[in-house]
């Protein structure tokens, strides 16, 4: 309950902050000298809508949607969000992954999840990823 209380406090504001700056976005234009910093601002409101999600998925465990997956949109989604991240930590992130990989039977939302919590517990060495 406390996640779900949590995650409302900070969702609303958070909402607000979103809507204004994409109705700034739309009216300045992306030759705008200071669009940059909006485009920053959504971004980071996007993460931290994910990390609201996350929690509350954390909280109550789902049941898994089980379907045939190709893992390498999964595996683009997680190094997506890792990217800001990695730039800050100076960590380059690297997807070798073959062509014609067989999908797998599995949840995406849950693969990406297992993905991303492997990664982030990964040292500063380089890794290499493969499926």
């Amino acid at each position: 309950m406390l996640a779900a209380e949590v995650a409302h406090e900070i969702g609303t504001p958070l909402n607000v902050i979103s809507g204004r700056a994409e109705v700034l976005e739309k009216r300045l234009g992306a030759d705008h000298p200071e669009y940059r910093h909006l485009d920053v601002i959504l971004k980071q409101t996007q993460r931290i809508s994910a990390i609201i999600r996350a929690l509350l998925d954390y909280t109550r465990p789902r049941r898994p949607t089980l379907s045939t997956e190709s893992i390498i949109p999964v595996l683009g989604r997680v190094a997506d969000l890792l990217l800001d991240r990695s730039r800050r930590r100076d960590v380059r992130i690297t997807l070798d992954l073959p062509v014609g990989v067989s999908p797998i039977l599995g949840d995406a939302e849950q693969l990406a999840q297992l993905f991303l919590n492997l990664l982030m517990k990964c040292d500063r060495r380089p890794r290499r990823l493969e499926a």
